[in-house]
């Protein structure tokens, strides 16, 4: 049981990593990011950004205010950069909404990405009266809230369930129709996931119930062994 068990485990580990698609890595920062890519695009109001960029200290930061391309919208940038070796720049919430809406599949997986590193800040602002008295529960309470991630967990999970029911919708319509999804429409992701414990829990579970029955097993045996078996004694 025990060699069955885990040579089943190692073989389908070992065709899994033979079969499924090394990915590779992908820029998360600036220093990654300059390197790999001929254009960098950003919308008009990036003209000041570009400035600021090129003016830099930093040698990376000046060579990517060099790449930077201003007076590109959001999607056409993000449609470039699956075409070519670009990258868009912009506010990071307004692009995972872009992102949700035009370039996320039916199963919620998306070709494109935003990196861990802020480029292009963006700040928000509640409009209160000058000197209000609420203002110091009312800064508490949004830094609780910011702090304690309740914010970006509830917009995350808000955008991205809003992104895959409106593509199921928009994949059942194009089925009602008669009509196939085009390559730019929502369709169903061929990427393939590699294995991980989850997935060998249940071949985990099976291996340590038989070790609990082969260990019941024994012991009954021996129990067994020594209360029936009948004592032998030598007599002079």
């Amino acid at each position: 049981m025990f060699a069955f068990v885990i040579s089943s485990a190692y073989r389908s580990i070992l065709t899994a990593s033979l079969t499924l698609p090394n990915i590779p890595s992908r820029p998360e920062s600036v220093q990654e990011l300059v390197p790999l890519i001929d254009r960098a695009t950003i919308e008009s109001y990036g003209v000041s950004h570009k400035k600021f960029l090129t003016q830099s200290e930093s040698s990376v930061f000046r060579s990517l205010g060099e790449l930077m391309v201003t007076g590109v919208d959001a999607i056409d940038g993000l449609k470039e950069s699956l075409k070519n070796k670009y990258a868009h720049l912009g506010g990071a919430q307004y692009l995972e909404l872009v992102i949700a809406k035009h370039f996320t599949q039916i199963d919620g997986s998306s070709q494109v990405y935003i990196g861990k590193e802020t480029i292009v800040s963006s700040v928000a602002a509640w409009p209160i009266p000058h000197d209000a008295p609420y203002k110091p529960f009312l800064d508490r309470c949004i830094k609780a809230v910011t702090e304690a991630g309740i914010y970006e967990k509830w917009r995350r999970d808000t955008v991205r369930q809003e992104a895959i029911r409106a593509n199921q919708r928009k994949f059942l319509k194009l089925q009602e129709q008669g009509l196939e999804a085009s390559k730019d429409s929502v369709t169903y992701s061929n990427s393939r996931k590699a294995l991980t414990l989850q997935h060998m829990l249940g071949l985990y579970a099976i291996f340590v119930i038989g070790l609990v029955i082969a260990g019941v097993a024994f012991l009954t045996e021996i129990l067994i062994r020594k209360y029936s078996a009948p004592s032998k004694r030598c007599w002079c």
